[in-house]
């Protein structure tokens, strides 16, 4: 069963399968599509619930009852299948965000609008990595041959300087100035007016200081091994990280799983209205 949505390495078989899965969804949303509004209705809420019945059933009735007699059940074989099935599907949303970024940057070079440059450079960074990755994956050897021993073939170079010496590089630089524009905005909009205001201030202060060598080196001189090593700033910082802030966000976190709980709740059971439940397909 864990085999169902295992990787094919063969490329002629991964094509084929491809253009099935092309041809066979083709067909079934032209069905779908030529459906009264009712119909399609119809088939969304029941694939919803039967989706949403299975972790149900799987996890959330307890062991040795009347439903579930012995530990392994009925729908315990096809945990690692439907969880490929969810992989598939990720898949597929990340394919839509790529259509959706394809159209706008279409958009963008055909009407000439402000920064167009810039969605050419996404064109051909998307297509050079594209082709880069696949053909590392597929073909690494391919128009240089089997690389001296030590030595590595042409894709696998370009791969990891595109990868790890281009996009990891860049991806650590935006989070960076991203975290420089946060903490920027939090001083502006920052007033020190209350006891609570301070208190505050003081805390992010000293986690700040606590995570950069300069925090360390303000309180070095006082001996690790002391009485007084509570007051180093590093202890202070990790203390507040893990007995202050950390008990706040599982408070905040477990409202907010509990309210995602409900939500899914009422898109499993079609109540939710607001979105595609409440729209005429």
């Amino acid at each position: 069963m864990g085999s169902l949505f295992a990787p094919v390495e063969s490329v002629t078989l991964n094509l084929t399968l491809m253009g099935i899965a092309v041809l066979v969804s083709i067909i079934l949303l032209s069905i779908v599509h030529n459906m009264p509004p009712r119909g399609r209705m119809g088939i969304i809420v029941a694939a919803t619930f039967i989706a949403g019945l299975y972790y149900p059933l799987e996890f959330f009735i307890p062991d040795k009852t009347i439903l579930t007699p012995f530990r392994d059940r009925f729908l315990s074989p096809w945990r690692n299948p439907i969880g490929d099935a969810f992989a598939v599907m990720a898949a597929f949303t990340i394919g839509l965000g790529i259509m959706n970024l394809c159209f706008v940057h279409a958009r963008n070079i055909a009407r000439r609008r402000e920064g167009w440059g810039n969605s050419i450079a996404f064109f051909i960074s998307m297509a050079l990595m594209f082709v880069v990755g696949i053909v590392n994956h597929y073909a690494p050897n391919l128009f240089s041959g089997e690389p001296p021993e030590g030595r590595m073939a042409l894709f696998p170079v370009a791969f990891k300087v595109l990868f790890e010496g281009t996009y990891t590089a860049l991806n650590a630089t935006v989070f960076s100035l991203l975290a420089f524009f946060i903490t920027s905005a939090a001083y502006r909009a920052f007033r020190v007016r209350t006891l609570e205001a301070s208190l505050m201030m003081m805390a992010a202060l000293i986690v700040m200081l606590g995570q950069v060598p300069v925090g360390m080196w303000l309180t070095h001189w006082i001996p690790g091994n002391s009485f007084w090593q509570f007051l180093r700033v590093e202890v202070l910082s990790e203390w507040l990280l893990a007995n202050v802030n950390m008990p706040a966000q599982r408070g905040i976190l477990f409202g907010v799983w509990v309210g995602a709980l409900a939500m899914a709740l009422r898109i499993w059971l079609s109540l939710e209205r607001s979105g595609y439940f409440g729209r005429q397909f």
